[in-house]
């Protein structure tokens, strides 16, 4: 048998109407219907992630070298991810993907029609999608640039600081009526 989560359920057992996932600060309830589709999502995420890694490493290169990657780490989130691009996040809400978790980040991307399949089998290619997250290469898409040595969190709460900044000493009616960025990169189009 599972050992039993902080909540009580088996790890792996499926959510009922009833529970609730915490979303940030707000708490809402998920529908049975609505997790088959994110764990659907979710397989094709992992998928992905672990095909641009394998395509990227099956490159052929001058000297035979591998472009590694790293499956673990980008597998390690693809359930946080699915969930925050596909059912969670909000038209002001920016997220810094952590850095070795680019091919799950762009998978989704994909997903969401963000990028082209060419874009994906480009992993680590000269020109192609960088390993870390980078808006100077991909601002269509990147929220922050996060790097590899933990400057994803960095980065987020001093844009939170900021962003709290320019809310506190900014009329609503300068960005939007909601006192913060009109849209962010990720947000769909016409929305903010």
């Amino acid at each position: 048998m599972a050992p039993p989560t902080p909540q009580g359920r088996p790890v792996g057992a499926r959510r009922t109407t009833g529970d609730l996932v915490a979303t940030g600060v707000r708490r809402t309830v998920v529908e049975p219907r609505t997790l088959e589709i994110l764990e659907s999502i979710q397989r094709k995420v992992l998928w992905l992630s672990a095909w641009m890694v394998h395509r990227a490493n099956a490159r052929p290169s001058v000297d035979g070298t591998k472009v590694g990657g790293h499956q673990a780490s980008s597998a390690s989130v693809v359930s946080l991810l699915t969930a925050l691009y596909f059912s969670a996040l909000g038209p002001d809400d920016v997220v810094a993907v952590k850095a070795h978790a680019a091919p799950a980040f762009y998978a989704i991307q994909y997903l969401r029609g963000r990028l082209r399949a060419d874009e994906l089998d480009a992993l680590r290619a000269f020109d192609g999608l960088q390993a870390y997250p980078s808006r100077r290469k991909n601002p269509h898409i990147i929220d922050l640039t996060t790097g590899s040595m933990g400057l994803g969190a960095v980065a987020a709460t001093f844009n939170a600081l900021a962003s709290r900044y320019i809310a506190d000493h900014t009329p609503k009616s300068a960005t939007g009526g909601h006192g913060g960025p009109v849209a962010a990169p990720h947000a769909p189009t016409g929305s903010g």
